[in-house]
């Protein structure tokens, strides 16, 4: 990183842009570090403490990782989704106290049994500054499930269980 700085940091994690959520796990550790970033006080052009120079610049260079990570997006171009019997969008959600998120999945089954299961779409949330219960957390987990639910079956345009 040029000018390790707050600013920048911010900046250039803004870069990587996670529409659909499958890079959940990666996009969760820059934002529990700008979180800690904030807890310590540091000012907007202030330089990094270099315990945190680290951390970004190692978040950093997993980066190009992404790249050669891919998920099929076209649910309906299997044969086995033409055909379907059942179609059901299932979602897991999940806390603890640093953050928490859902995942959704499209089910499929054919007439003749076959099953067929697609990642459809995640999201996360790091956890407030203000302590929250691990319960309240988790029906926060649940929210972000109804809500990701709801804007899946309005995209999709299915009737869905």
């Amino acid at each position: 990183m040029r000018d390790e700085n707050f600013k920048n940091s911010v900046i250039i994690s803004c870069r990587v842009f996670d529409l659909i959520g499958f890079g959940g796990p990666f996009t969760l550790r820059i934002k529990h570090l700008i979180q800690k970033i904030w807890l310590l006080g540091v000012e907007w052009d202030e330089s990094l403490p270099e315990d945190i120079i680290s951390l970004w610049a190692d978040w950093w260079e997993e980066v190009p990782q992404l790249t050669d990570f891919s998920i099929p997006r076209c649910y309906f171009s299997d044969p086995l989704v033409n055909n379907f019997k059942t179609l059901e969008l299932h979602l897991f959600s999940d806390a603890s106290t640093k953050a928490y998120g859902t995942v959704a999945y499209l089910r499929v089954t054919s007439s003749n049994k076959e099953i067929l299961i697609s990642f459809v779409a995640s999201k996360n949330r790091i956890a407030t500054l203000k302590t929250l219960t691990l319960s309240r957390l988790e029906l926060m987990g649940a929210l972000l499930s109804a809500r990701l639910s709801s804007n899946i079956l309005k995209a999709l345009k299915l009737d869905i269980p």
